[in-house]
C-alpha cells in the first residue's frame, strides 16, 4: 500500500471518501445542480438538459447514488414505468452548505475583478459576503 492510500484510509472514513469522489467531478456537480433546480426529473430530462449521452449519464448517476447524494424512484406515466431522480436529503444539504463547490471559478474571478474595479475591494468584506453577491 502506498503512503497516499494509507493516509487517506486512516484520515477519511469510507463514506466521506465516496462523497468526495462523487463531488470531485464537474459532470456530477452539474447533475446535482440540475436536480436542485429541476427536481423531480427523469433520466431523459437530465440527459437533454445537460446534453449528456445516456451511457455517460448512467455512469455518473450510479456514482451519485452510491454516495447517497441522489434518490431514484419509479413512476408510472401513460402505462410506462419511468425512473425519476431527486436529490437526497444529504445531496440537498451538501449543495446548500457548500456553495463554493458549485460556483464556477470563472464567475468567482469575474465577481472579484468587478468588485475590485468598483471599490478596490473593501478589506473588511469577507469571502462569504463576496459569495452572497454571486448569481446562483
Amino acid at each position: 500500500m502506498d503512503r497516499i492510500q494509507r493516509y487517506a484510509d486512516e484520515w477519511l472514513p469510507e463514506e466521506i471518501r465516496v462523497i468526495l469522489k462523487a463531488l470531485g467531478n464537474e459532470t456530477r456537480m452539474a447533475i446535482i445542480s440540475f436536480l436542485y433546480e429541476e427536481e423531480p426529473t427523469t433520466f431523459v430530462e437530465i440527459m437533454k438538459g445537460l446534453g449528456l449521452k445516456s451511457n455517460k449519464l448512467s455512469y455518473h448517476l450510479r456514482i451519485l447514488s452510491q454516495a447517497g447524494l441522489i434518490d431514484r424512484y419509479y413512476t408510472r406515466e401513460g402505462g410506462r414505468e419511468r425512473i425519476t431522480y431527486t436529490l437526497s436529503d444529504l445531496g440537498r444539504h451538501v449543495y446548500e452548505s457548500a456553495p463554493v463547490i458549485f460556483i464556477p471559478r470563472e464567475a468567482l474571478v469575474r465577481e472579484v475583478i468587478d468588485l475590485k474595479a468598483k471599490d478596490m475591494i473593501n478589506m473588511s468584506m469577507t469571502t462569504m459576503q463576496i459569495m452572497d453577491k454571486l448569481p446562483r
